[in-house]
């Protein structure tokens, strides 16, 4: 977020940052069904109270050198916390 072509989304987090109460943030999940073939289109609104800031989801796959391996399904809405360094990064973005 701190490269020149990331300024607009950037000061679009700091406005959803700034005004909690009236800021939703729509996610967009587009992809095809891997059984069926057909085009999947998913999304949903959340409140600013919803979304967890400060973490990082775990990572499904572990890696053999360059090869991935198959995903761990497992772990797929855990998150794990940041760094004191990766806090104080986004917390300075942020100002």
């Amino acid at each position: 977020m701190d490269g020149d072509e990331n300024n607009y989304v950037l000061q679009q987090l700091k406005t959803l940052m700034a005004n909690p109460d009236t800021a939703l943030i729509r996610s967009t999940v587009i992809g095809y069904d891997s059984n069926s073939g057909n085009l999947v289109h998913v999304f949903k609104y959340y409140t600013m109270d919803k979304l967890l800031y400060g973490g990082k989801f775990s990572d499904v796959y572990t890696w053999e050198g360059v090869k991935r391996t198959k995903p761990d399904w497992t772990n797929f809405n855990e998150v794990e916390s940041l760094t004191m360094t990766d806090q104080q990064f986004i917390d300075h973005l942020l100002q």
